[in-house]
């Protein structure tokens, strides 16, 4: 069982305008409250799923309520270095250089120098199965190494 309340006659206008302005503020109320939940969702969000940092921007919102509506006039000196002489506001940029990641590993030896084949080889006996069929090759791998002769430089594969 609701408890509705008691709206006035349409004659008594003062009672009229308290209820409506009553019904306003609470309204403003609300509204308030809502506002202030979704930003802590939206920023609860953003903790949980956003970038990791340990300091985010959007904290900042929450905290400068008083900020935002005391205005003082020991500012205006300040207000004024940030706008230029046509009163549109001077935005500085900051530019991030930053260096390119070195490539891994190590670079490949030149190709002008003379290469020497060297195969290791499995000896013919271990070239035969258990059941008597032979072994094929299946692959091979080649790696490189700088071997310095006195005399010569060459690349072992």
């Amino acid at each position: 069982m609701t408890i509705r309340p008691q709206i006035p006659s349409s004659d008594d206008v003062p009672s009229l305008k308290a209820l409506l302005l009553e019904k306003d503020r609470s309204l403003n109320e609300k509204d308030k409250r809502i506002s202030l939940l979704e930003e802590q969702v939206r920023l609860l969000k953003h903790k949980r799923f956003g970038a990791s940092s340990e300091k985010s921007d959007d904290q900042a919102e929450l905290f400068n309520e008083v900020e935002a509506t005391d205005v003082s006039l020991e500012n205006d000196a300040e207000m004024d270095d940030a706008f230029d002489a046509d009163n549109t506001a001077v935005v500085e940029t900051d530019t991030i250089q930053y260096e390119r990641r070195k490539s891994r590993g190590r670079k490949p030896l030149p190709e002008d120098l003379p290469r020497v084949r060297i195969e290791h080889d499995l000896a013919d006996s271990d070239k035969i199965c258990d059941c008597g069929c032979a072994l094929t090759r299946i692959g091979e791998d080649i790696s490189e190494q700088l071997d310095i002769i006195p005399a010569t430089v060459q690349v072992l594969q």
